[in-house]
């Protein structure tokens, strides 16, 4: 399988990332990923308090524990996917979900963060009106986040037409979550054992694409910085030594371990 996202790819999820941080700020960088287990052991039933339970702990995550949160069922199956956003003011949000859930749990977790990022991504007005466009960068604006392990281990590699293009919805495949994930690491500077830990929650096509990645953004030292404007603002993470060595011997650990 084919580890890297294409260069064009590549160029713009570093593209769309510095928007972010020229948007919004580095503020996200704050926060380690979250652990996918905290939202998939939630949501191992599906239905509406399953849901609830879900995204209040992603509400939380993102310190939005006075968000005005409620959930209600979809009788009619109006839309595709198990979630969707039905209403959201300043402080509040209505989620609907499915009654009947089919996915596995990491794909309903997937959906109630992009609920959850879409819901971020309108009240910052940064929003695209454009349906494929707004996907992808709903996808890329929750790894940002930090949903990026729970996306990463629910998304499919990438397939292309016949002009090369991606030609599955408006997610993104693998390869580029994966990708980005990296680059969020790098650009918050994680030590080798967070970087160690966050690899171990990853199922392993999403490892071995993490880890490629990592290899890739992580030279010329202070590259991806520079890339993403991140120079100059308040560095959230300490720098620590690591080693191309330590990221390849201990993330092929088996990712069901416990700490």
């Amino acid at each position: 399988m084919v580890l890297l996202p294409e260069p064009d790819e590549q160029e713009w999820t570093l593209d769309c990332l510095g928007m972010l941080v020229r948007r919004m700020g580095a503020e996200a960088l704050a926060r380690p990923s979250l652990d996918p287990r905290r939202l998939t052991s939630r949501s191992t039933h599906g239905g509406v308090e399953a849901a609830r339970r879900a995204l209040e702990r992603g509400a939380a995550y993102l310190g939005w524990e006075d968000l005005d949160l409620d959930v209600v069922e979809e009788g009619v199956r109006g839309h595709r996917g198990y979630a969707r956003l039905l209403f959201h003011a300043p402080g509040t949000l209505t989620v609907a979900v499915q009654p009947e859930c089919d996915g596995a749990p990491e794909t309903r977790a997937v959906a109630l963060c992009r609920v959850l990022t879409r819901y971020w991504r309108e009240r910052a007005a940064i929003a695209s009106g454009e349906r494929r466009r707004e996907g992808r960068l709903t996808d890329l604006s929750a790894i940002w986040l930090g949903f990026g392990a729970v996306l990463a281990n629910a998304a499919e590699p990438a397939f292309t037409d016949d002009y090369g293009l991606p030609a599955a919805g408006s997610e993104l495949a693998l390869q580029a979550a994966c990708y980005a994930l990296a680059a969020r690491v790098v650009a918050r500077e994680s030590g080798c054992m967070a970087t160690w830990r966050l690899g171990r929650r990853l199922e392993r096509p999403a490892r071995a694409g993490f880890v490629e990645s990592l290899r890739r953004l992580r030279h010329p030292r202070g590259g991806l910085a520079q890339r993403l404007g991140l120079h100059g603002r308040s560095r959230l993470a300490a720098r620590r030594p690591s080693s191309d060595r330590v990221y390849r011997v201990n993330l092929a650990l088996p990712v069901d371990e416990e700490d």
